[in-house]
C-alpha cells in the first residue's frame, strides 16, 4: 500500500515532490486525501515472506489451483469451501471521541472486558451458500458453552471450547468432523455426492491445520486441504478480503449503538 500512496502522490504533486524545502501541513494531507478519494483506516499488519518473487510464485500456484478446481467443479461448486478463523471481541479495544484542542489524553471509562470475545469459524462454498457458523468458546468443558448459547440466535451452529478459546488443532479435528457431517447430511441423495463425497477445504496455514494428525484426519474424512500461501491472507483468502472486514464494521457501529443507550453494556 505504501508504494502506491508514493505513486498517486507523486502523479497528484510531480513538481513538489522535487523540491528540497517541501514540507507537508495537516491541510496538505486532508487536500490530498480529498483528491486521491482516500480514507483513514485502522491498519492491519501482515507478516510477508522476505522473498518476493518466491511470494508471487506461491500466489500464482494457488491462483492456477483454485482456478482448475472452480473450472472442473463449475457444475458442482458447494464441493469447493473456504474456512476462516476470526475473533469478535465483546468490547471495543479501539474509537474516537471529542477532546479539548490540545489535551495531552483522553479517557473513557468502560466496564467491559476488551479481551473477552469468542473465536468464530466461517464456512462458504463456492456455490455462494453459507454453512453455520462454529463457535469456539474459552473454558475447559461444556459448562463454558453456556456464556453464548441462546435458543433466539443458535439452532444448528457448532459450539466447541479450548483452554484459551482459540482455534487449537483439536477444536478444528473437531471442526472437520463436522463439516463431513453436514455434507453427508445436506447431500446425501445427490448422486454426484453418493459416487464421489471428496471436499476441497482452502483456510490458512495455521499449525492446527496443518500438523501430522490434522492431515491424516482430512485424508480419512476425503477432505482435500488447500492451504493458502502464508502470509497472504489478504490477498487470497476470500473470507478475509470480501467479508470478515464488513462484518468487524458492522459488529462495530452496533456496539456503539447499544452503548450509547447503556454505558453499563458487558
Amino acid at each position: 500500500m505504501c508504494r502506491v500512496l508514493v505513486k498517486m502522490f507523486i502523479k497528484a504533486y510531480p513538481n513538489e515532490i522535487l523540491r528540497n524545502d517541501f514540507v507537508v501541513s495537516d491541510h496538505y494531507l486532508s487536500n490530498f486525501r480529498e483528491r486521491c478519494d482516500l480514507t483513514t483506516r485502522e491498519a492491519h499488519w501482515h507478516r510477508r515472506p522476505k522473498d518476493i518473487e518466491e511470494m508471487k510464485t506461491r500466489i500464482e500456484s494457488f491462483k492456477q489451483t483454485k482456478a482448475q478446481l472452480m473450472e472442473l467443479f463449475k457444475d458442482e461448486l458447494w464441493r469447493i469451501c473456504n474456512a476462516d478463523e476470526s475473533f469478535y471481541g465483546c468490547g471495543i479495544a479501539h474509537g474516537l471521541t471529542y477532546a479539548i484542542k490540545g489535551s495531552e489524553g483522553v479517557d473513557v471509562h468502560m466496564n467491559h472486558n476488551e479481551k473477552k470475545g469468542i473465536t468464530i469459524i466461517a464456512t462458504i462454498q463456492a456455490d455462494g451458500s453459507k454453512l453455520p457458523l462454529t463457535f469456539v468458546c474459552k473454558g475447559l468443558t461444556d459448562a463454558c458453552h453456556k456464556q453464548i448459547y441462546d435458543n433466539r440466535v443458535f439452532s444448528n451452529e457448532l459450539i466447541l471450547h479450548s483452554e484459551t478459546g482459540w482455534a487449537t488443532k483439536e477444536v478444528f479435528q473437531e471442526y472437520l468432523r463436522w463439516l463431513r457431517k453436514y455434507y453427508n447430511d445436506r447431500y446425501r441423495e445427490n448422486p454426484s455426492y453418493i459416487q464421489n463425497d471428496r471436499i476441497y477445504l482452502f483456510l490458512d496455514t495455521y499449525s492446527s491445520h496443518r500438523n501430522a494428525e490434522t492431515k491424516k484426519l482430512a485424508k480419512d474424512l476425503n477432505i482435500t486441504l488447500v492451504f493458502i500461501p502464508v502470509g497472504c491472507t489478504d490477498l487470497c483468502q476470500p473470507l478475509d478480503m470480501h467479508v470478515f472486514g464488513a462484518l468487524k464494521n458492522m459488529a462495530t457501529r452496533t456496539w456503539w449503538t447499544y452503548y450509547s443507550i447503556d454505558t453499563f453494556l458487558e
